[in-house]
């Protein structure tokens, strides 16, 4: 069972596999976090408390960060050519695999700022919310699930409100609704301009 790879349209005649990918997915998504930690230090995301604290734990922000950009590549790389019919579902499970298997052994390579290796909690922890973010933005990016007319409106995205929820439970702050779409704004930008980014970027080989 054969899963998807992956060229730069700069440089089509140079191919990847999908483990790389998924190893290089983190690496990536360790810049990109630095830079969204740099906006969160200022207004107006500065302006709200459960932001401050968050960014007064850098690492662990920039984890849950990571964890965020990664699922956009993935989503990207599987996921959206999933739901568009352009691989299978045989290909699409070998390549889910193999990035996960990429992912897992960058973070084998990340350090705690002591310079100790994450623990194995911790890296258990990083997984999940990558996996938890890949849910949630690929179900933003492609609008493949139609909204429960039932269902409340908060007025955020489903990235926005799994990040709310992470910070919430680990801050213990309050963090009101008018403040979370000011965040949600910061969080969908993102995300979709590294969605096109990569889109732009990369091309999909099954």
């Amino acid at each position: 069972m054969a899963s998807c790879k992956y060229a730069l349209k700069s440089n089509p005649a140079k191919a990847v596999d999908a483990k790389y990918l998924g190893y290089w997915s983190v690496k990536w998504s360790s810049d990109q976090a630095s830079r969204a930690l740099s906006a969160f230090q200022n207004p107006p995301l500065s302006d709200i408390p459960i932001i401050r604290a968050a960014v007064a734990q850098p690492f662990h922000t920039s984890l849950v960060l990571i964890a965020l950009h990664g699922a956009v590549y993935w989503a990207v790389a599987a996921g959206i050519p999933a739901l568009d019919g352009r691989i299978d579902s045989e290909t699409y499970a070998s390549t889910f695999d193999e990035l996960k298997r990429g992912r897992d052994d960058c973070l084998t390579d990340l350090c705690l700022p002591s310079g100790e290796p994450l623990s194995a909690a911790t890296a258990k922890q990083v997984t999940s919310l990558f996996e938890r973010f890949y849910g949630d933005v690929l179900r933003d990016l492609s609008d493949a699930t139609p909204k429960d007319p039932d269902a409340v409106d908060t007025g955020i995205s489903r990235t926005t409100a799994s990040f709310v929820a992470i910070l919430e439970a680990n801050f213990k702050i309050d963090f009101p609704p008018d403040q979370q779409i000011a965040f949600g704004g910061f969080i969908d930008e993102a995300v979709s301009k590294l969605a096109a980014h990569a889109h732009e970027a990369l091309e999909v080989r099954a």
